[in-house]
């Protein structure tokens, strides 16, 4: 993985971050425990946003999700990668 968080996670991402199977993971959808992934890269490679994943485990907890925290947390993230995406592409000095 990067040295900014992977939004989207693939099933052995996830099932890693979750500490359980890849077999497990669709019975937790069904069960409506973690949201629906997302198959923007075709049905043969879903993804899961980790937002989701994560409002969707809070939820399971008992803890309120609003909206706003949601986009903060979004908000901070992106701020995140575009702070290292600007380290990366800044020149390196002289030695």
């Amino acid at each position: 993985m990067s040295e900014t968080l992977e939004r989207w996670l693939d099933r052995s991402a996830l099932a890693r971050r979750l500490c359980t199977s890849t077999n497990m993971l669709p019975r937790l959808v069904d069960q409506g425990k973690l949201p629906r992934p997302s198959l923007h890269l075709g049905p043969r490679s879903p993804r899961w946003d980790i937002h989701a994943v994560d409002a969707a485990m809070m939820e399971a907890s008992g803890l309120s999700v609003s909206e706003t925290t949601n986009m903060m947390v979004q908000r901070a993230c992106e701020d995140i990668e575009r702070d290292a995406a600007r380290r990366k592409n800044r020149p390196k000095a002289a030695r």
